[in-house]
């Protein structure tokens, strides 16, 4: 709390003025701290504490750690070519980051093998039900078959792209920085090392794209018909908030499917640039260009944070 440069010094006083003593009061220019101000201020302490938490569940998770360096990285980058007077030092910080963000991945592999191994991202599109004819019904099984043969073989394929991604990306890591001083040649087979990681990547996007492309397309499971057949004697009030409730819960899941497709959209360009096997010395894109669908992409995947940590 602050006073303008011309009022006397402030006396905060907790208790509360009567009118006897508000003369006494005035004269020795004292201000009664009032239960707004109170509740100001601990609405304040509340609010800077749940933005507190909200960041500690963020960092808790290296996927999220990595969206926040990732930011960071392309921020600074931009940073340091516009020419201003701590340019150099941004460049610093932006390799920094980035070689930081390599080693945070050499713990990762398993992960991609795990999930190769027990179908770990094996995505559920699910399949509706408007009908109870039986023609209906069995189109519907056969539909839902294939989405599950479907759903499978996406999951394997994106785990396979990173069993081969990680260990690439961690040769062409060693061959850059382990090295003491790498020659020419290990200079130019870490870089093709760095292509093969990125055409794994770039297989990942790829099916990710089909996958996130079958799940917005595949209409969501309705509870309806059972609502019908099972629950005749309940509550209509209730039924109605049972489908309003999965309704917000599937536009939910819709939105932050469309987010994961707009961030994949903008990982397509860089990546085939990087999957080229001359991308370091016959570039396909220039830096910039590069460099801002990589800073956007990390502006989204903050965003897609948010939705995911509430």
């Amino acid at each position: 709390m602050s006073s303008s440069p011309s009022s006397p010094p402030l006396l905060l006083v907790s208790k509360v003025v009567t009118e006897d003593e508000t003369e006494t009061t005035m004269n020795n220019t004292a201000i009664v701290v009032e239960p707004k101000t109170k509740s100001r201020f601990f609405a304040w302490k509340q609010l800077i504490g749940r933005i507190l938490q909200r960041y500690t569940r963020i960092v808790g998770k290296s996927l999220h750690r990595d969206r926040l360096l990732k930011t960071l990285q392309y921020t600074v980058w931009w940073y340091s070519h516009m020419g201003l007077k701590n340019s150099q030092a941004a460049a610093n910080l932006y390799n920094d980051v980035c070689w930081a963000r390599y080693v945070s991945r050499l713990t990762e592999w398993p992960t991609a093998l795990e999930a190769l191994w027990n179908d770990s991202w094996t995505i559920d599109f699910g399949c509706s039900s408007n009908s109870n004819s039986n023609n209906n019904n069995n189109n519907n099984n056969n539909n839902t078959l294939f989405l599950q043969k479907l759903g499978r073989i996406l999951g394997r394929i994106l785990a396979a792209s990173m069993f081969v991604y990680y260990p690439t990306e961690h040769a062409a890591y060693g061959r850059w920085k382990v090295l003491p001083q790498p020659t020419t040649g290990q200079q130019r087979l870490a870089e093709r090392y760095s292509a093969w990681s990125c055409r794994a990547w770039l297989v990942y996007i790829l099916t990710d794209i089909v996958q996130g492309y079958v799940a917005l397309t595949t209409p969501m499971p309705s509870n309806h018909d059972d609502d019908d057949n099972n629950n005749n004697n309940n509550n209509n009030k209730d039924n109605k908030d049972k489908e309003a409730l999965l309704a917000l819960q599937q536009q939910s899941k819709r939105h932050k499917q469309q987010v994961v497709m707009l961030r994949n959209i903008l990982f397509l360009l860089p990546a085939y640039h990087w999957s080229l096997s001359d991308w370091d010395r016959r570039p396909w894109l220039k830096s910039t260009t590069v460099n801002l669908f990589m800073w956007l992409e990390a502006i989204v995947s903050l965003y897609q944070t948010s939705l995911e940590v509430e």
